[in-house]
């Protein structure tokens, strides 16, 4: 299930970066529109992300998207499909045509194509998602 991000879930979010010795998203730039995923009761939180819009390109960037340490991959990979589908509704409802992302990691750039159908520029790891 689906909910907008509040700031009372910020500490669980931190804390699964300080569990993979990463820092936790600056409070200061996470954008408006963040989304959590969850199972039974929304305290129960899998996975968040946000996404930055630019309403005058028409372009989304999905940013900060984690999930909670040591899930397992069936249940990481519904939680961010579940998360990446709220992110395309909150773009398609705000006029974005497209989502852009980048990744450094191979792993995940690997699923984001073959699990949630992300095209590769081909050069690095920029990838895009349109929206429509």
């Amino acid at each position: 299930m689906i909910r907008p991000y509040t700031p009372r879930d910020y500490s669980t979010i931190a804390g699964w970066a300080d569990a993979r010795h990463l820092p936790a998203p600056p409070v200061a730039m996470l954008p408006k529109h963040g989304v959590i995923s969850y199972r039974f009761n929304d305290s129960d939180i899998l996975a968040a992300a946000w996404v930055y819009l630019d309403t005058y390109a028409g372009v989304g960037f999905p940013h900060w998207l984690m999930t909670a340490p040591n899930l397992p991959l069936k249940t990481a990979r519904e939680s961010v499909g579940e998360i990446l589908d709220a992110l395309k509704e909150i773009a398609k409802e705000e006029g974005i045509h497209t989502l852009i992302t980048t990744t450094c990691e191979e792993g995940i750039t690997r699923e984001a194509i073959n699990q949630f159908r992300w095209q590769y520029i081909g050069t690095g790891s920029i990838l895009y998602l349109e929206v429509n």
